[in-house]
């Protein structure tokens, strides 16, 4: 295929002709980078062949990226079809391990109430419609009005349940001092609740370093 060498005036002045629908411009250097354009988009693009087949990957819109940025892309996915692999693969790994980072990420900045609901979704089939309620409890936030059984000077709305606090909390921040703070902190007011909370947390703690997704977050 014809080729020449590709400036930012070529960039610019280089469109598609009214009669095609796509057209495309190579440059001399590095061996297939060109750009395509269509009515609508004009993107710098690599093409090369792997295994006798032919690849063409999209580098990316010319309005965002620079020449000499897509030129080097075009001489990386060249590597990559010497070295034998696909730059559509290699790109979708890339793009698959970006992801994974990102999640990894997010999971642990999330609050232990995300992995809190997991846990009791996980286990709802083994547990009575009243152990998931009271799991479902504990982590309250509060605040629904209280219509039914509410007393002539009682709150009107829930309290929070006792555990909601500290599940507020990242799942790498339960410590064992946390925990402790908290119990001191629950067991003169509601010494009952505070028992059967801590054998609930405790449980879903051993539950959560058991799971990939979380158990590098568990401190106790």
């Amino acid at each position: 295929m014809a080729s020449v060498a590709l400036t930012n005036g070529r960039v610019r002045e280089f469109v598609c002709p009214p009669d095609q629908t796509v057209a495309f411009l190579w440059a001399d250097k590095p061996e297939g980078f060109g750009i395509r354009a269509s009515k609508r988009t004009k993107a710098y693009i690599f093409q090369g062949k792997l295994n006798g087949n032919t690849i063409r990957i999209t580098i990316g819109s010319v309005n965002t990226w620079l020449l000499d940025e897509a030129k080097e892309q075009a001489r990386l996915h060249r590597q990559q079809i010497d070295l034998g692999r696909d730059p559509r693969i290699v790109k979708e790994e890339a793009t698959a391990a970006d992801e994974a980072k990102r999640e990894r990420e997010r999971i642990f900045s999330a609050p232990a109430t995300e992995a809190w609901s997991q846990y009791i979704e996980a286990k709802r089939d083994e547990w009575g419609t009243r152990h998931v309620a009271s799991h479902v409890a504990m982590a309250s936030a509060g605040g629904k009005p209280i219509t039914k059984g509410r007393k002539p000077n009682g709150p009107a709305v829930t309290q929070p349940g006792i555990l909601h606090e500290i599940l507020n909390l990242q799942l790498s921040e339960i410590t064992r001092a946390v925990v402790t703070q908290w119990v001191k902190d629950n067991r003169v007011t509601r010494p009952t609740h505070a028992r059967l909370a801590l054998t609930m947390l405790s449980t879903f703690l051993t539950w959560c370093g058991d799971q990939d997704e979380y158990k590098e977050q568990v401190r106790l």
